[in-house]
């Protein structure tokens, strides 16, 4: 079966090469991500031992945020290489960290490919944030005594189903793996279903819980002030094509209410700001973009942000938070940095992603979930004209989140087992 596997993303490589490169005319930013898919040449030469975190995208960039920041202050001797797919992580990677750590695209999963890959960096120890099943990387980094382990793993039903499909496949591929360790008993479960050795798979808490509190920036608060202009701020969080026209719809149906509204929508990819700046006005808004400030009228009501990295100050400002992701079938999108911040939060039916955490806040009585654009208008009506109910969400929410820190101690310690003695360097 892996040997299939190998014929086929080699016959799909050139598919995929063509498709990067006609989508990169579009947005350049996928240049780079070509380039680093099929290449190790842009990485710089490693004199330190390298302990390699795979994070695909944004979320998985934002929970291994604690990780990353532990092992940087524990492991000054090894240089920290942070991997990603999508180039909004790659972003986020160099927003968050800077000089601390080097940032590189993941390999194609083609033999040549990653032996080029792993003969440029030599990691001491890969660890894979959440769920990539890679067969020929696991196969190679098995093949030269390099440990991998999963964390925070997780198993969506379609995935799983998926996976069991390919039952083969995925089961020699988890057996390269030296440690699972999972973000609940559910998704145990699910592994144990799929590996063979199940001493391998263990069960931590989720690393998201561990999100730093967000301390305020003056600059964001003071920049923003005059735009806001007192008014009640909504956030639409990460939100995906078909979605912004559907909450401003609804947004339009319940800014005449009572409380003055100003949103502020963050889009999961900045690059669709344009086009959601059409859609607001078309919708009778009167928008502008955050990177546009020279144009920045105290008439816009809405604010469209086509950056990357400021979610979380921007948060600090709103009273209520509208997670996107959810409105379409995507599965939602992180909750628990609202949550952090103390904010009443608002969610659509499309939770596969994060129904253990949506069912840790409602049960707190931290969330609204909506199952359509009627519930929705009515949940932000009956939130804005009841501060102490929106107060009282936030700070269940927050509750949520402090009782479920503590799981980066654990992969800190199996991470510290694993790697090899630095007198093999």
């Amino acid at each position: 079966m892996y040997y299939l596997y190998v014929v086929i993303i080699t016959l799909l490589l050139p598919l995929e090469c063509c498709r990067l490169f006609f989508k990169s005319l579009r947005h350049p930013a996928l240049r780079s991500r070509l380039a680093g898919t099929l290449s190790s040449h842009s990485i710089k030469p490693i004199s330190k031992p390298v302990i390699w975190i795979h994070a695909v995208s944004v979320g998985e960039v934002q929970a291994c945020r604690p990780l990353i920041g532990k092992l940087w202050d524990d492991h000054p001797d090894h240089e920290l290489l942070v991997s990603t797919v999508t180039t909004t992580g790659a972003e986020l990677v160099r927003k968050s960290f800077e000089s601390c750590v080097t940032h590189t695209y993941l390999p194609y999963d083609h033999p040549f490919i990653v032996q080029q890959f792993l003969n440029a960096i030599n990691p001491a120890i890969l660890v894979v944030a959440e769920t990539e099943i890679w067969p020929v990387l696991y196969k190679q980094c098995k093949l030269r005594h390099i440990p991998v382990i999963i964390i925070n793993a997780r198993v969506t039903d379609k995935s799983f189903h998926r996976y069991q499909k390919l039952r083969s496949l995925t089961s020699q591929t988890l057996g390269q793996v030296n440690a699972i360790v999972a973000q609940s008993e559910a998704n145990a479960e699910k592994f144990n279903e799929l590996v063979i050795d199940k001493q391998i798979v263990s069960v931590n808490k989720n690393l998201k819980f561990d999100v730093a509190d967000i301390t305020s920036s003056d600059e964001i608060q003071r920049e923003l002030s005059p735009l806001i202009n007192g008014r009640c701020v909504i956030i639409a969080a990460s939100t995906h094509s078909g979605e912004e026209t559907l909450l401003l719809d609804a947004f339009n149906k319940i800014k005449q209410s009572l409380v003055e509204i100003f949103i502020i929508i963050v889009p999961r990819h900045p690059e669709r700001a344009k086009d959601i700046g059409k859609i607001a006005r078309d919708a009778g808004f009167n928008g502008t973009y955050y990177t546009d400030k020279q144009s920045w009228k105290t008439d816009c009501n809405v604010l469209i942000v086509d950056e990357i990295g400021i979610l979380q100050q921007l948060y600090l400002l709103a009273e209520l938070v509208v997670i996107g992701g959810s409105f379409v079938p995507i599965g939602g999108h992180n909750m628990l940095e609202p949550a952090s911040a103390s904010k009443a939060i608002i969610t659509g039916p499309y939770l596969d992603n994060f129904i253990e955490i949506y069912e840790l806040l409602e049960t707190a009585g931290g969330i609204v979930k909506v199952k359509d654009q009627i519930e929705l208008i009515s949940s932000i009506q009956e939130l804005l004209k009841d501060q102490a109910r929106r107060e009282d969400m936030g700070a269940r929410a927050r509750g949520v989140v402090i009782d479920n820190r503590g799981g980066v101690d654990k992969i800190i310690r199996l991470i510290d087992g694993l790697l090899p003695d630095e007198n093999q360097y």
